[in-house]
């Protein structure tokens, strides 16, 4: 029960998070240099500390010291205490303790840009809490207590080498928000394994096969990358994420409906996709690299273009010689499809295929294989979230219900500052224009001095600024650049700041500014120390509770008609919610129920 209550947590802003089921498993994956952190849930049955062996204790060890980070619930309990005293040969003692508040050493940590001003600065008991002494943790080196009340500490973290153990205080017997926080804290935007990129390269088919991964490419989607517009060349996807990721054994697809079939979808169109694979060499020597595509495509081999048939075209080939050593060498294809046919096959041939043209195999790729949900590191800045087409093909003539919706986007940006929809689409990484998409933009305002602020939005189309939960200005309605401003009375301190914002057709502009006491009177662009909470864009779940839960699918097949079922497996839904009863009589009834205008 307490592994589930802290997984559901992670799992939010960890979208792969896997768990252990043994603890040789557990110590097991702490060998993996993929493996960024590890968390120990209270040990009501059985203690950890008893079942590890010295060669255990040392594994542990030394995955915190190369960069890991071990999280600890119930960290005061005796066993808990004793497991940890064992491994890092500290000298800790428990302490009992209630409720506890932020402590000067979380200053600056993303526990103080979470919770600082928020509920979670003060933390509950829960059903049960242990703590540590607090003069028992200072004294190791470089420890920070981030929760504290008199001596006892019940969030402190301990650098060990490269890497960290953040010890936890509850025993997460009942759930709770604020510290649901804290959990997210300790293992996200924390340091990652230094070593965990460059291993992953030596060790990456070992890798591959301990996950139980198949042999080939790692290939991922990227749909519709350009809105609306036509696929003229590779779209720069690095500020993407994709909406599919698929291992297929071979990079050969004769037909658009060997795409479709793949990929579970009915269209194949404005399609740009990456292939990632490991290329073993027997023999050393000369090399011929091919890639014959409909539309373009490019292949790179250990990071070097090899071969290229670019620009629109039906079925064409590229080739190109490269000299490979013997060993693996990591080969990446660009591949994009605009309209019509389709077509991808990558060959190869050489000493070790005697000089004949083959399909080009691979053992394995780099990294995992997947399509996270987009996600932005606790950071100082705006979180800024795109919702795509809020009203379906509806023009967009005011602000959309956002708490019914999942934004698409989700970004971290220094200002709120754009001229143009130009650029918006860019900083989004959406070419083209920046047309149907309404926006939400959250802060945090620092106030030093205070006394009367005025709070300005110029936006096209229309957009509201609230601070503090309350309207301090607004532009709404369509039009051109158009400023609207009020005031407000700001005390010292941080203050939660949100911009609602959408634009329907034409040209774009946002800019948020102020001015007071603060900046002498003089307006410009409002700042932010941060943003409550962690800026994601999950995908939609259902809570755990009596009912139906449904999961709706907006557009499947693109801009295709649906004419029969998708394949549900390889999408992710765009709203989900727990109804009562399934009994709808007309489309209305079930588009009010989905908040879908």
């Amino acid at each position: 029960r307490e592994s589930e209550y802290m997984r559901k947590p992670l799992v939010r802003v960890h979208p792969k998070l896997k768990g252990s089921k043994t603890l040789k498993d557990f110590i097991a994956k702490m060998r993996e240099p993929t493996t960024a952190f590890a968390v120990i849930p209270e040990q009501e049955k059985g203690h950890i500390v008893h079942a590890l062996t010295a060669a255990d204790r040392a594994t542990m060890k030394t995955y915190v010291e190369k960069g890991g980070i071990l999280v600890v619930a119930y960290a005061g309990n005796s066993a808990e205490v004793a497991m940890m005293n064992a491994v890092f040969g500290w000298s800790l003692v428990s302490q009992g303790c209630g409720s506890t508040k932020l402590a000067p050493g979380a200053a600056g940590t993303c526990y103080d840009k979470l919770c600082k001003g928020q509920s979670c600065a003060s933390l509950p008991s829960l059903n049960a809490i242990r703590c540590v002494r607090m003069d028992t943790v200072t004294r190791l080196s470089g420890a920070k207590v981030m929760y504290s009340s008199g001596n006892a500490a019940s969030v402190f973290e301990v650098p060990v080498g490269e890497g960290k153990v953040v010890g936890l205080a509850p025993d997460w017997y009942a759930t709770t928000n604020d510290w649901d926080k804290v959990l997210q804290a300790a293992t996200y935007g924390s340091p990652r394994r230094p070593a965990a990129k460059e291993a992953s390269k030596v060790l990456v088919n070992k890798i591959v096969r301990e996950a139980g991964t198949p042999k080939g490419w790692c290939t991922k989607w990227y749909e519709d990358p350009l809105g609306g517009l036509a696929l003229r060349g590779f779209p720069d996807v690095k500020p993407m994420t994709p909406q599919k990721a698929l291992v297929v054994p071979t990079v050969h697809f004769t037909s658009d409906a060997a795409f479709q079939k793949v990929a579970g979808i009915k269209h194949f169109d404005r399609v740009a996709m990456t292939l990632d694979g490991i290329l073993p060499i027997e023999k050393a020597g000369e090399y011929r690299v091919c890639t014959r595509s409909d539309d373009g495509s490019h292949v790179y081999v250990d990071g070097a273009k090899a071969a290229a048939s670019p620009g629109l075209h039906g079925p064409r080939t590229g080739c190109g010689k490269r000299y490979l050593t013997r060993g693996d060498h990591t080969v990446l294809v660009l591949m994009f499809q605009n309209l019509g046919g389709a077509y991808e096959k990558v060959t190869y041939s050489g000493p070790d295929t005697d000089g004949k043209e083959v399909v080009m195999p691979s053992v394995g790729f780099e990294g995992i294989c997947d399509a996270p949900a987009p996600v932005c590191d606790c950071t100082s800045g705006w979180c800024m979230e795109a919702y795509y087409d809020p009203n379906g093909a509806g023009s967009v003539r005011d602000f959309p219900n956002f708490d019914k919706m999942v934004p698409q986007r989700a970004l971290v940006i220094s200002t709120i500052g754009y001229h143009n929809d130009h650029q918006i689409a860019r900083m989004l990484g959406k070419k083209g224009r920046f047309d149907h998409v309404a926006v939400t933009f959250g802060g945090v305002l620092h106030v030093n001095f205070e006394g009367e602020y005025t709070i300005c939005t110029r936006s096209d189309d229309g957009s509201h600024v609230y601070v503090d939960g309350a309207k301090a200005a607004a532009s709404p309605g369509l039009h051109g650049p158009r400023t609207g401003c009020g005031k407000r009375y700001l005390t010292r301190g941080d203050h939660t700041v949100l911009v609602l914002m959408f634009q329907n057709l034409g040209g774009a502009y946002e800019k948020v500014t102020y001015s007071g006491p603060d900046t002498d009177g003089k307006e410009v662009v409002m700042p932010s120390v941060g943003f409550e909470g962690i800026c994601d864009a999950p995908a939609p779940v259902c809570d755990c509770t009596s009912g139906w839960c449904m999961e709706a699918y907006y557009d499947p097949n693109g801009a295709g008609s649906v004419r029969d079922f998708p394949n549900f497996d390889k999408m992710v839904p765009q709203r989900a919610l727990v109804i009562s009863t399934i009994g709808y009589h007309n489309d209305h009834q079930i588009a009010r129920m989905l908040g879908k205008k």
